[in-house]
């Protein structure tokens, strides 16, 4: 009995912030959150959606489509009374709506990062509220990991929608090895004929024709 004890004070005193036991996967997480996305943006994320849910609906529902529906049903639909797992389906399908190309666009490289950004929120406010969870922490590392690569793909080949997003999720802007790329402004040229290939990657352009 007197093990037990032992070990759960020192599993206490490893939850609290600022202490010497705090687990080294959590600190390490700290480490990645401060390179790629703070986690002070991510509760901002959070709290400004939490101020709209009572106006949010379940299955796509719109505030308008509910007005003579009884108030219970709405309160049952309501995304108050949903759990994590049907908020984060909600937040996935609102990015997917908003950056995809077409109707059925779930793959191009915007909906990618929004979608990842997404479970990398969700899996981030997770892991606050369980620090010594080591397998999601493992999981969340390589999720950031996973974003990382399809954030420097979008900014290869669409930067504007590259910016776009990184402002929108509060996702640090890591600067290229070559700083000659920072060096101009990201402009549409006026001919197009070398950009047939990658119509995005405008800036190689405007710096190589000046």
């Amino acid at each position: 009995m007197q093990i037990i004890f032992r070990f759960a004070t020192s599993q206490q005193k490893a939850l609290k912030p600022g202490d010497k036991l705090l687990n080294k996967a959590y600190l390490d997480l700290l480490k990645s959150y401060k390179a790629g996305q703070p986690l002070e943006n991510v509760k901002k994320i959070q709290s400004e959606f939490g101020e709209t849910l009572t106006q949010r609906y379940k299955f796509g529902f719109t505030e308008e489509e509910l007005q003579d529906v009884d108030t219970m049903i709405k309160k049952a639909l309501s995304l108050n009374n949903s759990t994590l797992t049907e908020l984060l389906a909600y937040r996935t399908n609102q990015a997917i709506r908003k950056y995809q190309r077409w109707p059925l666009d779930t793959a191009s490289p915007g909906v990618k990062v929004a979608v990842l950004s997404e479970r990398v929120i969700h899996n981030m406010m997770h892991m606050e509220r369980n620090r010594v969870d080591y397998k999601a922490s493992r999981a969340l590392r390589k999720l950031i990991q996973q974003r990382r690569d399809a954030i420097n793909y979008l900014r290869r080949r669409e930067y504007h929608l590259y910016k776009q997003i990184i402002d929108e999720y509060g996702i640090i802007d890591q600067q290229f090895g070559n700083h000659h790329w920072l060096e101009h402004d990201h402009k549409m040229p006026q001919v197009s004929g070398r950009l047939d290939r990658i119509e995005t990657n405008i800036g190689r352009y405007v710096a190589y024709n000046k």
